[in-house]
């Protein structure tokens, strides 16, 4: 199943650049990436309703929508309630935990591009065919949550902060038995990834992490990356699969339907 254009792919891509850059130049200025951030997600959201083929416009637009709902969560829940990272820059107000608001539309954007370039290397993906696919998304859940309530007790601890993500991540090579395109796109997430991720930490001075490796970057986040990318992009995979099928099955009922005569009036 074909499920992203070049194009899509080209445009996530270069908005998550250009929220890049301009926290890099204004060492992530409140206002100024209140403005870009919210102006990019607001032209994504424009382009997946005009871009996308019509039979896929509420789909796309959903999905990036649940992209900014998972990725705010995750963040509030990570820094606001286990205080596993921080940010270090401006806030409208204590309210929101340390958290700039502009980060959990941006978590949106990252998370579209991350499914776009996902698809991208991947080629066509291959959903269904998982002999029992409900089995198969319970497992990619439970590895979810099970090294999210890992890292919520052990970030502070040098060697099993990261363990739980590299046992994680044997488990879903090992189980779910994934093609080479899939291990070139973990290599390729971890390097990204961490590389953007300490730009973010050393240039744009946006945030900071408790054992700090990789240009201030931890193992266990560039294990992470990865993880969750691999898993994102296939529950997100699913979603518009399921969503369009069940888009499909109403059209074929409204067009089957028998068409009522018309009555006449006296």
């Amino acid at each position: 199943m074909h499920l992203e254009s070049r194009k899509t792919f080209l445009m996530d891509l270069f908005l998550v650049l250009v929220v890049c850059f301009f926290a890099c130049i204004t060492r992530s200025n409140l206002w100024v990436m209140t403005g870009v951030v919210g102006m990019c997600w607001l032209f994504r959201l424009g382009w997946a309703w005009w871009r996308s083929p019509v039979e896929r416009r509420l789909l796309d637009v959903s999905l990036l929508v649940v992209a900014t709902l998972v990725g705010g969560f995750n963040d509030f829940n990570t820094v606001v309630l286990h205080g596993v990272y921080r940010y270090t820059v401006e806030v409208f107000s204590p309210a929101t935990g340390g958290i700039p608001l502009w980060m959990l539309l941006f978590w949106g954007l990252i998370m579209r591009f991350a499914a776009s370039f996902s698809w991208t290397v991947a080629g066509d993906v291959k959903i269904g065919g998982s002999k029992n696919p409900a089995l198969r998304i319970a497992f990619l859940l439970s590895l979810v949550i099970a090294t999210r309530l890992s890292i919520f007790r052990l970030y502070l601890d040098p060697v099993w902060s990261w363990m739980p993500f590299a046992l994680a991540t044997a488990l879903y090579f090992v189980v779910l038995q994934p093609g080479r395109s899939t291990y070139l796109l973990f290599f390729l997430i971890a390097t990204f990834g961490t590389a953007g991720e300490a730009l973010l930490i050393q240039v744009a001075g946006l945030h900071e992490y408790h054992l700090p490796m990789f240009g201030g970057v931890p193992l266990w986040i560039t294990l992470w990356w990865s993880l969750a990318i691999l898993i994102w992009q296939e529950l997100a995979a699913q979603l518009l699969e399921y969503a369009g099928a069940l888009a499909h099955n109403r059209r074929e009922s409204l067009e089957k339907a028998p068409n009522l005569p018309e009555m006449s009036v006296p």
